[in-house]
């Protein structure tokens, strides 16, 4: 991902981003052990799904650790809402009532490429939770339940 297009997904699509980065970090504190290359694998296996998607093909088959499988959920959850195709529901079980213009899945694509560029920037330069530390710094709230 060039500087140029990663500054455009970013300013384009900033509340997606952090939509997608507030449920990693949520699984992120109910894991005990989560690392950056386990984000990534399931942040690369939703990137597959849809990019196949974009090309009319079915997406491939994965296998996936249940961590890992939680994040994938988790985070297709955001993308699918994101695009207008499910809701997603509050704590109590309602659906939540406010509905974003929906995105096309390309503009997904282009985010899961965002933060697997992020993820990888800040693994090699800080270590195994390099991403998951940077990330928790925006959301302060959830990361204090760590």
């Amino acid at each position: 991902m060039t500087e140029e297009t990663d500054k455009r997904v970013t300013t384009n699509y900033e509340d997606v981003l952090q939509n997608m980065e507030m449920v990693i970090q949520q699984i992120d504190t109910e894991a005990d052990d989560l690392i950056d290359v386990e984000v990534l694998d399931a942040i690369d296996a939703l990137f597959n799904a849809y990019s196949a998607e974009l090309k009319g093909r079915n997406a491939p088959t994965i296998r996936l650790s249940p961590l890992k499988r939680k994040i994938y959920d988790g985070v297709r959850e955001v993308c699918e809402f994101r695009l207008g195709r499910e809701s997603i529901q509050t704590a109590d079980g309602k659906p939540l009532e406010v509905k974003p213009e929906p995105i096309s899945v390309e503009a997904v694509a282009e985010c899961l490429k965002r933060i697997r560029a992020s993820i990888r920037r800040w693994n090699a330069s800080n270590g195994r939770r390099g991403y998951l530390e940077f990330t928790a710094t925006f959301f302060p709230s959830i990361s204090q339940k760590r």
